[in-house]
């Protein structure tokens, strides 16, 4: 079997699906904590409502998002290793090297 078409990276598919969920759970969670509000009341006495935002969580929320986009296009990347068919052509070359190893083992053993 070729070092690229591999079925056993559906494991590493799924791996990387179940942390990308994870990761964009967290982005949501984190992001809800972002936003702030602070109330004062003015120099004219007027009630102010003021809204800031945790500038490192907002940086944690698109990070994990980064992270989550990275591993997306990863595990694309994997699945199309795993599960693309071969051609007929390496099929048949990979045959030719199994039987040219097979060949010398029986040389060298005689």
């Amino acid at each position: 079997m070729s070092a690229l078409n591999r079925p056993g990276r559906a494991v590493i598919i799924v791996v990387e699906l179940v942390v990308i969920a994870a990761a964009v759970i967290a982005a949501v969670l984190i992001w809800r904590a972002v936003n702030y509000q602070v109330d004062y009341v003015g120099t004219n006495g007027r009630h102010l409502v003021s809204s800031k935002m945790h500038g490192d969580l907002a940086g944690a929320s698109i990070g994990l998002c980064l992270i989550a986009g990275f591993l997306f296009i990863d595990a694309i990347r994997q699945s199309i290793l795993a599960f693309r068919p071969r051609s007929r052509r390496a099929e048949a070359r990979e045959l030719a090297r199994y039987q040219q190893m097979l060949e010398q083992e029986r040389t060298q053993q005689a």
